[in-house]
């Protein structure tokens, strides 16, 4: 039986050179924005000077926060907020890859509600508005421009920490897959294979429907088939096209069926030095699908004809694509050691049930330990 909603409030504008459109179609939320942007990519390759460009354009002044290094702390929000609550922002865009708009979300919650993220964290519910954000992907596997959540770096518990509300989901989102031409083969790689295991995560997740089963293969065929091509040549633009239209796909999925272990386990690991969320990805999910592949065999089967394989060969052939993307991420390249799983486990949170493979703290154990 067919039992699920979907509502989506995101407007979003998918084309090569939509970038331009910003200005124009942000004039609706106001005339001031605020950018957030993170690392000095966007800045170098000229891409934060075009949007400001654009959004002068349109009359609109931007306020801009100091970029921040990685991936979004406690400690950055609050200094973010601080920096621009005073010049009052009608509306704030997020300008880069997930970790810039999963910030510029938890900036917009914060001001809207005249809370600190610290508060938020802990009391989700108390994000009863934001101001508009605008998201503006610079990469090809996050799916943050139009989902619900927020991943935040507690320093201080070394974890990281996810806010979840309908509220945060963007309400316009600029999709010009021209701008991840720029990104190293490495990183193109490390983010397109989260890409590819959000997908995997989504399908087998308790709380897929056919919505969100019918996109998972959707995105595991375009991934499978696009991803070395860009890694080995930077510049095609519709195998680059494929991939943020397949990042598209995975932040509805993020909505609706959300992700399993792999994620859950990474957020907690995620704030060890020289720790990413795409290589700690890399390096759990072997493990993890190993056990998800036998929950379920239609899924398996399912996953098997998008691929053109045999079902018996579909772990193999999703083990070697990691090979083939020369990812060998090893949680021990962190110092992670058999010593530490236990406590590592325990810092395990959130929407744990929803994975078909988890029965308790022995599954995490399991493959922490496997993936060292």
């Amino acid at each position: 039986m067919y039992n699920f909603q979907l509502h989506h409030p995101t407007k979003v504008i998918f084309s090569l050179g939509s970038l331009e459109k910003t200005g124009i179609e942000s004039t609706m939320f106001g005339k001031r924005a605020l950018v957030v942007t993170s690392g000095n990519a966007t800045r170098n390759m000229g891409i934060l000077a075009k949007l400001m460009g654009v959004l002068k354009k349109s009359k609109i002044s931007v306020i801009s926060p100091d970029p921040f290094q990685g991936e979004p702390s406690i400690t950055y929000i609050n200094s973010a907020v601080d920096q621009a609550k005073d010049q009052k922002p009608d509306f704030v865009i997020g300008l880069g890859g997930g970790s810039a708009i999963d910030a510029a979300k938890a900036i917009s919650a914060c001001l809207a509600n005249t809370r600190n993220i610290t508060h938020l964290l802990s009391h989700p519910d108390s994000v009863q508005r934001t101001l508009p954000i605008v998201a503006i992907p610079t990469t090809i596997g996050s799916g943050s421009e139009v989902s619900r959540g927020t991943v935040i770096t507690d320093t201080a518990s070394k974890i990281k920490r996810g806010l979840y509300n309908y509220f945060l989901i963007p309400r316009l989102a600029v999709i010009d897959p021209q701008l991840s031409v720029s990104l190293p083969p490495r990183i193109t790689a490390l983010i397109g294979f989260d890409l590819f295991s959000t997908a995997i995560e989504t399908l087998f997740s308790k709380k897929s429907n056919p919505f969100t089963h019918m996109l998972s293969l959707e995105i595991i065929s375009k991934v499978y088939k696009n991803l070395p091509e860009v890694v080995a040549h930077g510049s095609n633009l519709n195998a680059r096209t494929n991939l943020a239209f397949s990042s598209l796909l995975a932040g509805y999925n993020l909505v609706y069926s959300g992700t399993c272990l792999p994620h859950r386990i990474q957020y907690a690991i995620g704030s060890l030095p020289g720790m990413t969320h795409p290589l700690g990805i890399a390096a759990l999910f072997p493990a993890w699908f190993k056990l998800a592949a036998k929950t379920d065999s239609s899924k398996l089967k399912a996953i098997s004809i998008v691929l053109g394989v045999s079902e018996s060969r579909v772990v193999k052939t999703l083990l070697d694509f990691r090979t083939q993307l020369n990812l060998y991420a090893r949680l021990a390249d962190f110092n992670i050691s058999t010593s530490d799983v236990f406590q590592l486990a325990n810092k395990v949170g959130g929407d744990l049930k929803s994975d078909p493979t988890y029965k308790g703290q022995k599954i995490l154990n399991h493959i922490l330990t496997q993936s060292l």
